[in-house]
């Protein structure tokens, strides 16, 4: 049993989709819902698993059917913490208040591992990763495919244009961004190998050094967007920036936060 205020908590958090008129739905997909108002089409876009400011997944689902007739106000599709336009947090699971052989002392909860292997408490999260393209000294850095001293296996997940492809499940260390940024020839000719190949073959040393863009540590994950952004800035040169938006879904672990409906947390 609730408090009676679940449906305008809802309404209040901006996280559900609402009608703005009265009319009848005439389409619906994953997208967007697709109104009849006065004769007139109205269209209301979803948001479709877009990172919010917590690093978590915002995703909205339609709750009304094809040929429903819909008032001003009504709910339209819910967010990711309401079902039927009604808050709802969490999930309802048989509690034990009893000691287990020590492991809940305290403030410590025990949980049984059927809540991990059929994911009851398993959460989706969308976490982005960014980097700038910048003006150097020596020249603009530039973002490519052909990274010097890189083999193939890391470049994998890479297009024509340096970019990682979407759909690309990444793992850590992984190449999501190519990017050369330029050196001088001095620069260049420090590495012993640089001075190997110069001296020995006549090679010439590229004057630029790899500064990519990796998966960090614990980064692992699908890549649903890839951004490049191009603005222009107070003293009026361009920059550029690359942002990487990666799907993550994480099961419950030892150290969790969990927490009841009436503050008792551990």
């Amino acid at each position: 049993a609730g408090t009676g205020l679940e449906g305008q908590a809802a309404l209040d958090s901006g996280s559900v989709a609402i009608a703005t008129q009265e009319g009848r739905i005439e389409y619906i997909d994953a997208v967007n819902i697709t109104s009849s108002v006065n004769g007139d089409t109205v269209r209301t876009e979803l948001v479709i698993y877009q990172r919010s400011n917590t690093n978590t997944c915002t995703h909205q689902k339609p709750q009304v059917r094809q040929g429903e007739c819909v008032k001003k106000g009504q709910i339209l599709a819910d967010g990711a913490a309401t079902v039927g336009g009604e808050l709802s947090l969490g999930k309802n699971v048989l509690v034990a208040y009893m000691p287990w052989e020590g492991y809940n002392f305290e403030d410590a909860i025990l949980i049984s591992e059927r809540l991990v292997y059929e994911d009851i408490y398993t959460s989706f999260h969308i976490v982005r990763y960014r980097i700038e393209i910048c003006m150097t000294s020596q020249g603009p850095e530039r973002i490519t495919r052909e990274i010097p001293h890189l083999d193939a296996h890391s470049l994998r997940h890479l297009d024509e244009n340096g970019l990682v492809m979407l759909g690309s499940w990444i793992e850590t260390g992984d190449v999501l961004v190519g990017k050369l940024t330029p050196q001088t020839t001095e620069e260049s000719l420090c590495a012993p190998e640089g001075r190997l190949l110069q001296t020995i073959f006549g090679i010439e040393v590229s004057t630029a050094r790899e500064n990519c863009l990796r998966t960090p540590i614990g980064g692992r994950g699908r890549v649903i967007d890839v951004r490049w952004i191009n603005r222009v800035d107070d003293s009026g040169d361009n920059a550029e920036t690359v942002h990487v938006y990666i799907s993550q879904k994480r099961k419950i672990q030892v150290g969790d936060k969990v927490a009841g409906r009436h503050g008792n947390k551990g």
